[in-house]
């Protein structure tokens, strides 16, 4: 199987890779269509576990926007991996008692389009919003060779000047510069409908971001060009991956990988948000855990990677996950360009509205150092004439790692995702039999849960009411009577060590017990001997069953689910 460490994948390679799992591994890997895209390509969903609908399930997907390949790529080395664990006993229990649910490609119509050079697109192949004139300069692969570098002409109105201790030869021109030695500077690409005069930005032409389409405070939100599409789940890819999703009864956590900034993002999204403040808290400790050993950071979206303070970031699938379906969810940003070029950004979703020159610079120098710029190439271009092509892939230094970094960078993201992977509800049960008169039988199980994360999700999906309490049912042969307590009963969730851990036990100097807890205790008493059955459903978290014997002799046993 190709090393996904090696290059970035085309849409083909994706789906070969996941059919060759399903190939290899029929009896716990299967593959399923969630959806299609607008030019038709599947959607594909990976289900790693052999129980699965039963366990408790993490959900992952990448390439919400088109451009991030880094992030699915981490996502495939992952899989790889835990593939590969597989073989030790640990890792074939591990997917017997838990299920992950794997979309490595949300936006294939959108990686395709980029793969071949064509101009830049946030998420899907959309066409821009109708009545919108598409009149101007438009990036493009002008040279041949599928990428999308920079171009430069002379021209006296330009904003830059040759500076030869630059790492391109470029800065930014000053009132007492030669006119004669100013130029334009732009993306690689050609004018539309051009007048022969005007020097204009035409508008995207693909303007859609996935990720602002979803049903969690949607509006229409436009910034950079690019919007959230006509109304909440617009969109085929995003509403495929809601189907999926709410399909599915048993995720309690999941992860959505992008680039860039080596940061895990987490709530809450707005100052207004819905979930309580146990969640956030939750969410925030648990993130810092998963980040650990990686060099990465956690932000809080809101006050602290927000494009604009005044602005709030609406429509997004982690937010949508946690606030709307009550799932803790994160946006993990693989590869970080400003530690890379050895700088520091406090707030890199502020530098994309207020450029730093010296960080810009620092960027710059970085690539030229490492050999990822090229030098300025004279081309014809069909309607300026004589221009220069060269500088930075984009897509492969800043926006992505350079390949020799990707390794690095895929290995970070199997740490972080692997800790999520350890931190579902791990449900236990216990049952005790104890003989109480001539035929007659106690019958206690204690039910409980010893991971990190409660069997819930999240406390605002309970006060959704989106879960359900633990159900319990005993079941007797005909030779045994249930004669106290009831067939059916119930308990509430269960609470994880996470929660309480950010909670009543965040200060060891004033240590507490949980206020809601991790145990739970049902009763029965029985008369006649033969066998009973104990069947429970941990919303969201698992499902088991219990046999025990009923007779002469008090009887103990454990089970693991």
């Amino acid at each position: 199987m190709r090393n996904p460490n090696e290059s970035y994948w085309r849409f083909q390679e994706v789906e070969e890779w996941c059919r060759l799992l399903v190939e290899m591994h029929p009896d716990w890997i299967t593959l399923d269509s969630i959806g299609t895209t607008r030019e038709g390509r599947t959607i594909w969903m990976l289900t790693l576990g052999h129980n699965p609908g039963t366990t408790p399930a993490l959900w992952l997907d990448a390439l919400t926007h088109a451009s991030e390949w880094a992030g699915m790529m981490g996502l495939i080395h992952t899989v790889d991996q835990w593939v590969d664990w597989t073989q030790e006993e640990r890792g074939r229990k591990w997917f017997q008692e838990n299920t992950v649910y794997c979309v490595p490609c949300v936006s294939p119509d959108g990686l395709e389009a980029l793969m071949r050079g064509d101009p830049f697109l946030r998420s899907s192949t959309r066409e821009a919003k109708d009545g919108v004139r598409r009149v101007g300069f438009e990036a493009c692969d002008v040279d041949g060779n599928e990428k999308v570098r920079w171009m430069r002409w002379k021209d006296p109105a330009g904003p830059y000047v040759t500076d030869e201790n630059a790492p391109f030869g470029l800065r930014k021109r000053r009132l007492d510069d030669d006119p004669q030695e100013a130029y334009f500077v732009s993306y690689e690409g050609k004018f539309l409908e051009w007048d022969g005069c005007q020097w204009i930005q035409a508008p995207l032409k693909h303007g859609l971001d996935l990720n602002r389409n979803f049903p969690i405070r949607w509006s229409p939100f436009e910034m950079f060009g690019m919007d959230g599409g006509m109304f909440s789940l617009s969109e085929p890819e995003a509403r495929s991956l809601m189907d999926a999703v709410t399909s599915k009864s048993n995720i309690v956590a999941a992860m959505t990988l992008h680039t860039y900034t080596g940061a895990l993002l987490t709530q809450p999204y707005n100052p207004d948000t819905d979930l309580p403040k146990s969640d956030i808290s939750m969410l925030q400790g648990l993130a810092e855990q998963l980040v650990a050993g990686t060099g990465y950071k956690v932000f809080r979206v809101h006050p602290d990677f927000t494009y604009d303070p005044k602005q709030s970031i609406v429509g997004v699938w982690a937010d949508c996950l946690s606030s709307t379906l009550g799932i803790p969810a994160y946006t993990l940003e693989v590869w970080d360009p400003f530690k890379w070029a050895g700088v520091q950004v406090k707030e890199p979703a502020r530098f994309f509205m207020e450029p730093k020159e010296h960080i810009v610079s620092a960027l710059l120098t970085k690539a030229s150092s490492d050999g990822e710029m090229l030098l300025w190439e004279k081309v014809e271009h069909p309607q300026l004439g004589s221009v220069e092509i060269g500088g930075i892939d984009y897509l492969r230094t800043i926006r992505n790692p350079p390949l020799v970094h990707l390794p690095t960078e895929c290995e970070h993201t199997f740490s972080i995702l692997d800790k999520i992977r350890m931190s579902l509800p791990k449900v236990q049960s216990k049952v005790l039999v104890e003989k109480i008169a001539e035929d007659v039988h106690r019958i206690t199980m204690h039910i409980e849960n010893r991971g990190y994360l409660p069997t819930a999700g999240l406390q605002r999906a309970l006060n959704l009411k989106l879960t359900k309490e633990t159900h319990v049912e005993l079941q007797c042969t005909e030779d045994v009577e249930l004669i106290g307590g009831l067939e059916i009963q119930s308990v509430p969730a269960l609470d994880g060590w996470g929660q309480w851990q950010t909670q009543s036990a965040k200060n060891l100097l004033y240590p507490s017990l949980p206020v809601r807890g991790n145990r739970q205790a049902l009763h029965w008493v029985v008369r006649g001997v033969g066998t009973v059955e104990i069947h429970w459903q941990c919303s969201r978290s698992g499902c088991g069953v219990e046999r025990v014997s009923v007779g002469e002799e008090a009887i103990e046993q454990l089970t693991l689910f």
